[in-house]
């Protein structure tokens, strides 16, 4: 969690608050771009400012992650304290996971049962969260959904990384275009220092503290 609001609301205007890696990744002129990072180092809260911005200009989101009950009580959950940052009202559906707002809509889905955003279509920004757990036919079966917009369309994940999956290879892929950031917990300035000691004293396992913390 942010110690302060990501964003801030005066005179109906919006200003976005992130950490220099999460403005970077904000700014990317890449249709793909990404944060690949540690625990703790800020992915779900710039994943969920990305999707604010985009629904309260009209666009239509469709998010997915690892599983339903992640979804609900992580990246949705996020993407609504963005809203109460702002003082913006949307309207929820927890049993169809939607948010809508004015003319712009997220679309819940988990990698569980991606097969059901087949149909669907007119999405502006596709949101995956925990990208290195998605199945490997994400993209395929995802990125028709695209289509049948006059928004420019843009793809965002976030991620830990997971050793050996066709994700970590991808990562890595120079021929696929996109633009791929890196942080560590310690990069968010965001946490207190008995938050990251804690952490680290948490996980004594070398691989596992080289994934989950760097």
């Amino acid at each position: 969690m942010s110690k302060h609001p990501v964003f801030t609301r005066e005179n109906d205007e919006i200003t976005c608050h992130l950490l220099p890696y999460q403005t970077k990744a904000k700014d990317s002129e890449k249709q793909i771009s990404g944060i690949v990072a540690g625990r703790g180092a800020g992915k779900s809260i710039w994943l969920s400012a990305m999707t604010l911005l985009e629904m309260v200009q009209g666009g239509k989101v469709l998010l997915l992650a690892q599983n339903y009950k992640s979804l609900k009580l992580n990246l949705f959950q996020e993407i609504l304290d963005r809203f109460r940052e702002c003082e913006l009202e949307p309207q929820v559906s927890y049993g169809d996971m939607t948010i809508k707002f004015g003319s712009g809509m997220l679309l819940g889905f988990s990698y569980e049962n991606v097969d059901s955003v087949r149909g669907i279509s007119g999405v502006s920004l596709l949101v995956l969260d925990e990208l290195a757990l998605a199945p490997q036919n994400l993209f395929e079966t995802v990125n028709p959904c695209l289509r049948g917009t006059n928004r420019k369309t843009r793809i965002i994940f976030a991620t830990t990384p997971r050793k050996g999956t066709v994700w970590n290879r991808w990562f890595r892929d120079n021929t696929v275009e996109k633009d791929l950031f890196t942080a560590t917990m310690m990069d968010n300035t965001e946490l207190d220092k008995d938050e990251i000691e804690l952490q680290k004293k948490s996980i004594t396992d070398p691989n596992a503290y080289r994934q989950e913390i760097l």
